[in-house]
């Protein structure tokens, strides 16, 4: 049996590694699987039947016939005669090392993780049985069976090692591999068109319908989310809604009553116990009975909107439909000594009484399904299933997960992308699985405590500490992740609601150490704070008192720029005075000079050329006349000589100014002194203003 499950995981490891994103390739896949049995039994004539059964014995590939069949007519190194095929000669060139190759490679794998799976299993276990860890694995993988004492640790162990190449590497080709397998498993007639063409309706149980609204969280949303998504996309492409969502009359009754007990609950002040997270969300936020109203009738519109709507299940009590009933009266009676609900019966019955007996072996020609992820569903439609002689060979109840891959495999969606559905997301069904079990647990934990408290053993205070506890280890699928999955598997496995409350009251120690701690870092931290504050208030006096001393300081500089200026401005007036009367003085000089040279020229010219006969006496005649001639050779030269040399001019003023200069000199040097001390400071005053304003 080891072995046999050894070589199911290996095997849909290697179908994955082989396939690619092509429909058609599927068919080539399975003819290698084939030419490889052929070959290695060295086979020259054979069955249909027994290609399927050396497949299940080499593989544990349990392929329908009529895929077989097909795979085999399309070869082309095969030929048929009177239900037997014959192989030719050349088909010893056909066998595949890769098969081997992957195979091989896929058990070596295989082998390391579920080492590690024990490994793992023993942290938490005394003893590990590896041929039933081994089933569980295979089954949880493949079967999507999550009910076996194992799949509990298999779960966490998935989520723990998330971040593991090896293992994620495994978990991912296994659970493709499943995919891939699935959708040819309940598929009569894979050389058909995978389009969905007969009608079919889906109906939905209260829980999934909850999912859709998004009471149960968001895993559980998205989870119907995808599915609905790629029924849209099936009902596109066959061009009409070959595929309708539908829920029962009793249904819809049950869920108005489920919003009648929240206003209940409301009223009383009352709450849910702690697995009915659905119970929880519709109370969120309510304050008032009109409150849940709305919200009841927001979920009748969403239903109305995605298109759900009641099924007509009148005709289903016809007498002449007796004979399709899926449970007899000794299964009936079975069934209600286990306490197993009425609902999940009549549900399951009527969807075989609206199939009217169908045989199909074919999903998408099912005609009615029941979508549920309630356990206790699918096991009873298994078991249905697999009576003797089967009326029922379609199971009448599916989860979600098993319509999704049927849809992503007939829809030809492939691998590798990024939408993959959350359903086929081997962490996120870990989530669930967990979730799942932590749920069961504390509802039977819930129930203990309930029958203790009926039976006077425990009173309403060890009811509500109980509660409590419970509460505090709630997790939903959203919440699990590889940091709490030890936490969560303790209390899955744990029998003894005592040493749950033994737990929590050492949980309760600890938090009260931990707010006490938190106390004295808060009056620490209150302390500093005050000192930080008092310290904040002295500086901020300080910062005050400081911007006070700089503005004063700053009207004190500008009072003294102010009064410099003014003196600045006096002392320049005052130059420009003593400068003034300097150019007058010079100017008044020029015109002296100019008149005692105007006059000396006038007084010669007038004395030599004048007829003055007493001047010509006093010299005598020939002196005079000498004299004249001199001057008036002379007057001409000079002038020329002026006009030649202008440096006379420039000299004559030097010698002017100096001595203007010499009479002022002393005034306007101090006053130049003063001017330079007084620019000076004023450009000092102007550069400490600047500073105290940074």
């Amino acid at each position: 049996m080891m072995s046999d499950n050894k070589n199911a995981l290996a095997s849909y490891v290697t179908f994955r590694q082989l396939f690619k994103s092509n429909t058609n390739e599927i068919f080539s896949i399975i003819t290698k699987f084939i030419e490889y049995i052929i070959v290695q039994r060295n086979w020259q004539s054979f069955r249909a039947e027994e290609i399927q059964k050396a497949l299940k014995d080499e593989f544990e590939f349990d392929f329908p016939e009529a895929v077989i069949k097909t795979c085999l007519n399309k070869s082309e190194l095969l030929t048929l005669s009177h239900q037997v095929y014959y192989s030719a000669d050349t088909i010893t060139n056909k066998k595949d090392t890769h098969i081997i190759k992957y195979f091989d490679e896929a058990k070596r794998l295989g082998e390391v993780v579920i080492s590690r799976l024990n490994t793992f299993i023993l942290e938490h276990e005394h003893t590990v049985d590896q041929n039933s860890v081994i089933k569980a694995f295979a089954d949880f993988i493949i079967n999507d069976d999550r009910k076996n004492n194992y799949s509990k640790y298999i779960s966490a162990f998935i989520l723990k090692n998330k971040d593991d190449d090896e293992v994620r590497r495994y978990i991912e080709l296994l659970s493709e591999g499943c995919i891939l397998y699935t959708g040819l498993n309940y598929n009569a007639d894979i050389s058909n068109s995978m389009i969905w063409s007969e009608p079919i309706v889906i109906c939905l149980e209260q829980e999934i319908l909850f999912y859709l609204a998004g009471y149960n969280g968001h895993v559980f949303k998205k989870l119907i989310e995808d599915l609905v998504k790629l029924i849209n996309e099936m009902n596109k492409k066959a061009k009409k809604y070959v595929i309708k969502l539908a829920y029962f009359p009793d249904t819809k009754t049950d869920i108005q009553a489920f919003f009648y007990a929240a206003i209940k609950k409301l009223k009383n002040h009352s709450y849910p116990t702690v697995e009915q997270a659905a119970m929880n969300y519709i109370l969120l936020g309510c304050n008032e009975e009109a409150d849940i109203i709305e919200k009841q009738s927001d979920f009748f519109e969403m239903l109305s909107q995605y298109g759900i709507t009641e099924i007509d299940i009148s005709n289903v009590t016809n007498s002449e439909l007796t004979e399709y009933n899926a449970i007899d009266i000794n299964l009936g009676r079975e069934l209600e000594q286990q306490q197993i609900p009425y609902r999940y019966i009549e549900h399951l019955n009527n969807i075989s009484l609206l199939r009217r007996g169908s045989e199909t072996t074919d999903l998408k020609k099912a005609k009615f399904i029941l979508l549920t992820e309630t356990r206790k569903i699918l096991s009873l439609s298994q078991r249905i299933c697999s009576q003797e002689p089967s009326k029922n060979k379609m199971p009448l109840a599916f989860t979600m997960g098993a319509i999704t891959r049927r849809l992503w495999f007939d829809l030809n969606k492939g691998f590798g992308g990024n939408d993959i559905p959350s359903s086929m997301d081997i962490w996120i069904k870990s989530q669930l699985a967990l979730s799942t079990e932590l749920d069961e647990s504390i509802a039977e934990q819930y129930r203990k405590v309930k029958s203790r408290f009926d039976s006077g053993d425990l009173d309403e205070a060890g009811v509500k500490r109980y509660i409590v506890a419970l509460k505090e280890n709630y997790k939903t699928p959203d919440e699990i992740d590889s940091i709490n999955v030890d936490d969560i598997l303790f209390l899955i496995k744990e029998e003894s609601i005592e040493e749950l409350q033994a737990r929590y009251v050492e949980n309760e120690r600890e938090l009260a150490e931990i707010k006490r701690k938190n106390i004295e870092i808060k009056e620490y931290i209150n302390k500093k704070d005050s000192l930080i504050e008092k310290h904040s208030e002295d500086l901020f006096s300080k910062d005050n008192e400081i911007k006070m001393l700089k503005k004063q300081r700053i009207d004190d500089l500008h009072d003294q720029l102010e009064e410099v200026t003014d003196k600045l401005n006096d002392l320049e007036k005052r130059r420009a005075s003593l400068e003034s009367c300097c150019l007058r003085i010079s100017m008044f000089l020029d015109f002296i000079i100019l008149l005692i040279i105007g006059v000396m020229i006038f007084g010669i010219t007038g004395l030599f050329y004048r007829n003055n006969e007493y001047i010509r006496l006093s010299i005598g005649v020939d002196n005079y006349m000498a004299i004249q001639v001199t001057v008036s050779t002379l007057i001409p030269i000079g002038g020329a000589l002026l006009n030649k040399h202008l440096s006379y001019i420039d000299w004559y003023n030097r010698l002017s100014q100096k001595l203007v200069n010499y009479c002022f000199y002393k005034k306007i040097s101090n006053i130049n002194q003063e001017i330079s001390k007084l620019q000076l400071k004023k450009r000092k005053i102007n550069e400490k203003i600047k500073e105290l304003k940074v």
